[in-house]
């Protein structure tokens, strides 16, 4: 069994002083409830609750289990609170890499809308038109036209480039 499930269905047995309050509050099985409880206690060696028909007690080992649990419990949630924040705010550095013409002309125009939907996030252009070592530099992504040369990046097309090869009628004239 889940071990973090039992010790929340433990917590809520502690809370409500009945399994079958438990029962009803997660939609489980009064058996399952008690099967959670016993393997806790199974787990630990020890008993947590003295049953009887109409009442719970804790031991105490149950009270400084009970303790255990709902700071474990309360950090775990405040945990995933804090990661799960994180992921909805864009903030912090992000370094992208790209060739020069295509940033002049590409992104260059959008920046300032770019940085006004995400005042918190610093951006860290590098224009540059050679083939930068990402993990080096600490680039966090990168532009690029053409075939990638590292295999080992995750990569994504975003466009394609068409090429054309224009002269002026003088200079074919010249050169031919």
């Amino acid at each position: 069994m889940d071990t973090f499930a039992s010790m929340s269905i433990f917590r809520r047995v502690v809370e409500t002083g009945s399994f079958s309050a438990v029962a009803r509050e997660t939609g489980l099985s009064q058996p399952t409830i008690s099967k959670h409880v016993i393997a806790l206690e199974e787990r630990l060696s020890t008993r947590l609750l003295n049953r009887s028909t109409r009442q719970l007690n804790l031991t105490e080992a149950g009270k400084e289990h009970y303790e255990y649990c709902t700071r474990i419990l309360d950090e775990l949630a405040e945990a995933e609170a804090s990661i799960g924040r994180g992921k909805s705010e864009t903030a912090g550095t992000l370094r992208v890499g790209m060739p020069i013409v295509f940033g002049r002309l590409q992104v260059l125009p959008h920046l300032w809308a770019f940085m006004s939907a995400y005042p918190d996030l610093k951006l860290d252009l590098i224009l540059d038109d050679h083939n930068t070592d990402l993990v080096k530099d600490g680039i966090d992504l990168v532009i690029r036209m053409g075939p990638m040369a590292d295999s080992s990046l995750i990569a994504q097309q975003i466009g394609a480039c068409d090429r054309v090869t224009v002269a002026s009628p003088g200079y074919i004239a010249t050169h031919g």
